[in-house]
């Protein structure tokens, strides 16, 4: 359990792709708890829920552990400043 913590703390990217993944789980289980409320012939735990769910966590996880990595627009700090905020 060790181990994950220290790659959640040195690794931001992995701590976003977390709180996303959460995010959209929480979306995901009360809309359909809410849709399965509202028609009978939905049920809460469907395979197409399930397989819709996987799906877009691995998207999140493509998104924040590939295509972030590789922007060519993120912002990045110049090394002096890196060095300035290191030493505050």
């Amino acid at each position: 359990m060790e181990s994950l913590f220290v790659i959640i703390q040195s690794k931001p990217e992995v701590k976003y792709m977390i709180y996303d993944i959460t995010r959209l789980l929480t979306l995901q289980i009360f809309t359909q708890l809410m849709i399965s409320m509202n028609s009978s012939s939905i049920t809460f735990f469907s395979g197409t829920f399930i397989q819709t769910t996987i799906f877009l966590c691995i998207g999140i996880m493509i998104y924040w552990l590939i295509l972030y990595k590789m922007n060519p627009f993120k912002e990045r700090a110049p090394p002096e400043d890196n060095v300035l905020k290191n030493k505050l």
